[in-house]
């Protein structure tokens, strides 16, 4: 047998390292570039380091001249001070960009006086011959560097080289950055030598870096959550029946809503879609919510920023990057949300001369809407009153004169004159005496809050106080609104002491003042806002509602012709069963 040879220990593969080693920059031991000459801008060093920017200009103490400023290393810089390291990059990153030629604004420039060079247009002989509106032919226009106080250039003017970073706007103005006109000498600029003229812009990181921004933001939040939950520990009054009043409000206006939409579609087809609802009225009712709902939305948002300042803690914001939690349940139990709007409402003259008109025109609709409703047997009048309570006029109105729509009266029926009680002209002076009271109470925060509860009480009375008939009369003899003469004389009571109550008010300046003065009561809050666009939705659909008698009077008398016929086959009915008995 023969023995095997054994291998070499440098022939094994896992015997062999390499070890790597780092090595500085190439720069560094490379040697400096010849020193550049100063320039008729740049002078000295003390001029350099003020145009680069940055501050640098603390540092010129410490660079004796012109040759130490391009012949000192970054390691000898540090040992004279300049920190810190980024500022001796920068520091170089310009020494190095001088070297090469390539200046910043102004550093071209020739004639210079005091740290000043003054530029002029001027018209140079061009390789184009044609002519242009700015020019002559065979020139063409440039900005160039002329001495202190004259109007052309030391040199020859086909010699001449225009100035960087300028150009000719207009055929005589000079354009760039840092240029100043000579207003004194019109197509005539300056370009002085001041701190930061050369200067790169630094960024700065939002949040840190792309690596640390998630967990920068996340951090801030946590202690956003942290300072918050600190100061919902304040002593603060809580009020959680308030609170809960103001989210059951919500419920109840999508529920009040959902109920007479659903009592107008079931009409509509008892009818089996005979009567026609007007297109106006869906429009008006569309645009009076959609109103409504944003500037009461504003009105919230307004109450939450207030809030949230005055308890210090943050807006929030439910999208982006920086998405924070909203406290709307802490916001709805310690803020005093009825109360500011009230006094919102209250607060000037103009502002409740507005808002105090809104709220009449509520008065009117309610009243209508228990007579008319009652005499019209609607089904599920109470919702519509709800509606009327918890939001403001003009929606409530619109779908209660399409539910009307819904319910025709035939033109051949006879239809009941109604007399009030004397209670029912209580309801416009109980209500004049509660806004009046609310105007004393401004401020006065609890009295506020219940006068305005009493207000709104008030408009349940037209649905519960008593009616009487007291006789009939033919259906179509006098306009819709106006049918009844008990009607008109309470619609009239109503209106004198509306009337009566804005004269009262007074204070609004001249006739020719108050239109400005209301304009900017307007636009002063969106409480008022809300109100007083609600009015004109209110005043459109009543004037609509008025006009469209004789429309709704043509549909009954064709529901009236076929009524006859209807009765005719229903009585022949009853006589057949009568003989087959």
């Amino acid at each position: 047998m023969f023995a095997r040879r054994s291998l070499s220990v440098k022939a094994l593969p896992t015997t062999t390292s390499f070890v790597q080693t780092q090595l500085r920059c190439l720069h560094a031991k490379v040697d400096a570039k010849d020193i550049p000459k100063p320039t008729p801008f740049v002078p000295d060093s003390q001029t350099f380091l003020t145009l680069i920017g940055r501050k640098m200009s603390q540092h010129a103490q410490k660079i004796p001249d012109w040759n130490a400023l391009f012949s000192l290393s970054s390691p000898q810089l540090r040992e004279l001070g300049v920190e810190p390291a980024r500022s001796r990059r920068y520091l170089l990153h310009w020494r190095n960009k001088f070297r090469q030629g390539s200046f910043g604004i102004g550093g071209d420039l020739t004639d210079v006086q005091d740290g000043v060079g003054e530029l002029k247009i001027v018209e140079v002989p061009a390789a184009s011959g044609t002519a242009t509106l700015t020019s002559s032919p065979g020139m063409r226009k440039i900005v160039v560097n002329v001495p202190a106080g004259q109007d052309k250039p030391s040199l020859p003017l086909d010699k001449v080289r225009p100035v960087q970073g300028t150009k000719v706007i207009r055929s005589n103005l000079i354009s760039g950055p840092y240029v100043e006109a000579i207003k004194e000498r019109p197509g005539t600029a300056k370009i002085v030598a001041k701190d930061g003229l050369w200067e790169i812009k630094r960024g700065h990181k939002i949040d840190g870096g792309e690596r640390r921004k998630a967990e920068v933001r996340y951090k801030r939040r946590v202690e956003e959550r942290k300072t918050t939950r600190e100061n919902m520990d304040l002593d603060a009054p809580t009020n959680y029946p308030g609170a809960l009043i103001f989210w059951a409000y919500i419920v109840a206006a999508l529920g009040f809503t959902g109920i007479v939409l659903n009592t107008i579609r079931q009409s509509h087809q008892q009818n089996n879609g005979r009567s026609k609802i007007p297109l106006a009225l869906i429009i008006l009712a569309g645009s009076s919510f959609s109103t409504l709902s944003y500037h009461m939305l504003n009105v919230l948002i307004l109450s939450y920023k207030q809030w949230s300042t005055n308890h210090s803690i943050p807006l929030g914001a439910l999208i982006g990057s920086n998405r924070t939690p909203l406290h709307l349940w802490q916001w709805s139990t310690t803020s005093s949300l009825f109360q500011d709007f009230g006094e919102a409402i209250v607060a000037t003259k103009p502002r409740y001369l507005l808002s105090s008109s809104g709220l009449w025109s509520t008065v009117a609709v309610a009243i209508y809407m228990g007579i008319e409703g009652r005499r019209r047997n609607v089904p599920n009048l109470w919702a519509f009153f709800g509606l009327l309570e918890i939001l403001p006029t003009s929606f409530a109105q619109s779908l209660f004169y399409i539910m009307l729509c819904t319910k025709p009266q035939s033109a051949n029926s006879n239809q009941k004159l109604l007399s009030y009680w004397p209670a029912w002209f209580s309801i416009p002076l109980l209500y004049l005496y509660s806004l009046n009271s609310a105007l004393e109470y401004a401020g006065e925060g609890e009295k506020l809050i219940y006068t305005i509860l009493a207000a709104r009480i008030l408009l349940i009375l037209p649905l519960i106080l008593p009616l009487s008939s007291v006789s009939t009369q033919p259906s179509g003899s006098t306009p819709q609104m106006f049918q009844h003469a008990s009607t008109l004389r309470l619609f009239t009571f109503t209106l004198a002491t509306q009337f009566l109550t804005q004269k009262s008010i007074g204070g609004l300046g001249s006739w020719e003042e108050m239109p400005v003065v209301l304009l900017e009561a307007l636009n002063s809050h969106p409480a008022v806002q809300a109100l007083s666009y609600d009015l004109m939705h209110s005043v459109v659909a009543f004037g609509y509602w008025m006009l469209r008698g004789e429309k709704a009077e043509m549909v009954a008398d064709k529901q009236a012709q076929e009524l006859p016929v209807k009765d005719q086959s229903s009585s022949s009915q009853k006589r057949s069963r009568g003989k087959a008995r």
